[in-house]
């Protein structure tokens, strides 16, 4: 887990308003989520099914039958 220096920042009524982050640590957390963003991206990977494979001779032919 991240170790990060922060500051609060209160409002009249004395409840927590805000964050206040230094800047390395900002790219820490910055950083943080992007890692685990990129690994959702890899954990949600759906692997494509398996398509018909065409040749693409017989795609031209096709067209060519379709568009004469």
């Amino acid at each position: 887990m991240l170790k990060l220096k922060t500051k609060f920042v209160f409002d009249e009524n004395n409840k927590k308003n805000g964050v206040v982050l230094n800047f390395k640590d900002y790219e820490k957390l910055i950083d943080e989520l992007e890692e685990y963003e990129d690994f959702l991206d890899i954990k949600n990977y759906k692997v494509p099914k398996k398509e018909e494979f065409i040749p693409f001779e017989q795609i031209e032919k096709d067209l060519e039958r379709k568009f004469k």
